[in-house]
């Protein structure tokens, strides 16, 4: 009976300790799988949070490349306004000159002249002030003219300004017969064909294609278009030849004679003639030109007629001006065709 009632009881525990390890083996397992569901939501949440957190970013980087590519339109169109509106500051310009605001600024001395003063001066309509005032704003913009006060208590007023000495009529070195020239209706209307030069094959000037005939042909038939054509061409050689003649006069040693190619009316070589009397001095230029021009002149000044694709005469010096600044001008009418003949 001992015998077996010990089996019994060794059964009995074995089955006790069997049952202990299998839950603790479940128990292990739950934990085991409470793990990995932990570890599993927390790699979910972090890959949620990353994917927020990205497109957070994104957006901030999509946004931020919005307001560049605002900027960046808000200057591409900024730039087309400036081009297609350049031709206010040149007629701003014409204006002033044809309204003698620099003449009168001048003549008020060296006192700011206020802008009362200065409608009054130019003759306009109290009610033409407000323009006025738009205009001179647009101009000290410019660099033409600056604003100007002696004291607190004064109104401010206009003073002239380097650029703007060079447009009082009765200063030697003045260029308005040149903006007069170049800013004369017949000589703007040929750049709205410009396009025409390029998209045709006859080989017609813009000049011709506005105005019926070549450049010089319209200015033989067209004499007071010509003079103020050649009037500005001469007060730019004017300027030009008053530094020369000032700075670089060795340039002209050892020369005994020279032709002014294109030289209009004979500023440049009527210049030249009188600094240096043992240089025969020679304008050469189209018979339209020249025509007529043959007094007043110094003993060793002369014109010529004639042709500069066909002849030049001889000379120990040929001088050809072509400004830095007017490149743009003369390749495009010159070379091109405007000017062409």
């Amino acid at each position: 009976m001992e015998d077996r009632t010990t089996f019994d009881l060794h059964v009995r525990l074995k089955k006790f300790g069997t049952n202990e390890r299998l839950a603790e083996e479940e128990r292990s397992e739950r934990r085991r799988r409470s793990d990995l569901d932990q570890a599993e939501e927390q790699q979910r949440s972090m890959i949620e949070r990353r994917s927020k957190d990205g497109a957070t970013e994104s957006e901030e980087n999509i946004g931020e490349g919005a307001r560049w590519e605002r900027d960046e339109l808000l200057e591409a169109q900024a730039h087309i306004w400036n081009h297609m509106a350049a031709f206010v500051n040149s007629m701003s310009l014409k204006c002033a000159i044809q309204l003698g605001i620099p003449n009168a600024i001048h003549r008020h001395g060296s006192n700011p002249m206020p802008l009362s003063l200065l409608v009054s001066s130019l003759h306009l309509h109290p009610t033409k002030t407000q323009s006025l005032y738009r205009l001179m704003r647009l101009l000290t913009h410019s660099g033409f003219f600056v604003l100007q006060k002696e004291d607190e208590e004064e109104e401010e007023g206009y003073m002239l300004t380097k650029s703007s000495r060079l447009l009082v009529e009765d200063n030697p070195c003045s260029v308005t017969p040149l903006i007069h020239a170049l800013l004369h209706p017949k000589l703007v209307e040929p750049w709205q064909f410009f396009s025409a030069l390029f998209q045709t094959d006859d080989g017609v000037p813009v000049f011709k294609t506005a105005h019926g005939m070549p450049f010089w042909e319209y200015m033989e038939n067209n004499p007071k278009d010509g003079e103020i054509f050649n009037a500005g061409m001469a007060s730019d050689a004017r300027l030009v030849m008053s530094l020369l003649l000032e700075k670089h006069k060795y340039v002209f040693e050892g020369i005994e004679s020279l032709v002014d190619v294109g030289g209009g009316t004979g500023t440049v070589a009527k210049a030249i003639s009188k600094v240096f009397p043992q240089i025969e001095c020679t304008s050469f230029d189209l018979p339209q030109v020249v025509a007529n021009l043959n007094h007043n002149n110094p003993p060793n000044f002369k014109y010529v007629e004639g042709d500069m694709f066909k002849h030049i005469p001889s000379a120990d010096a040929i001088l050809l001006k072509v400004k830095s600044h007017f490149i743009s001008i003369y390749c495009l009418l010159n070379i091109i065709g405007g000017f062409t003949y």
